[in-house]
């Protein structure tokens, strides 16, 4: 479910977790970027690409405009990129929940949130995700929006008879 890394005090504060599940039956994917260079750098670029603050979690939708970045399958990974096809964030594919996958494939897209420092760990369950992105929704720390999915297959060998 999750990309984070964990050390033997809680997640390595210098990764970016990346939570997939599917929550009332919607796929979610969260960002959870630590309180690093890194992490400013990620939250600033989604930002600037169009996911916006929520004000909550709990029962408010995200923002009805579409943001300029999307998620893309290419091989055994999953890229988070804007417009200009600049990979923001790369992870391997085989960690994520397959239900999520599925459904996000489905429907050629997915929530995303993100947000920073939320502290999960690897293991959390949605119900923690969920208290946590309230807890920062409500301190104006949550970046959320619809994103598309694709899969980017390789191109066909040209044969010539």
């Amino acid at each position: 479910m999750e990309h984070a890394t964990d050390t033997a005090d809680g997640p390595d504060p210098t990764m970016v977790g990346l939570h997939t599940m599917v929550l009332a039956g919607q796929p979610m994917l969260v960002l959870d970027a630590g309180e690093h260079a890194v992490g400013d750098q990620l939250l600033g670029a989604v930002q600037d690409a169009g996911l916006d603050a929520i004000p909550r979690f709990f029962g408010f939708g995200p923002p009805p405009s579409p943001p300029r970045i999307g998620l893309t399958l290419e091989g055994r990974e999953l890229l988070l990129e804007d417009d200009s096809g600049t990979a923001l964030l790369r992870v391997d594919r085989g960690g994520l929940d397959d239900e999520w996958l599925g459904l996000a494939k489905r429907r050629r897209g997915s929530l995303v949130y993100a947000s920073q420092g939320l502290g999960l760990a690897a293991d959390a369950d949605p119900r923690s995700i969920c208290v946590a992105l309230e807890t920062a929704a409500r301190r104006g720390r949550v970046l959320g929006g619809i994103v598309g999915i694709a899969e980017r297959k390789p191109p066909l060998p040209l044969v010539f008879g």
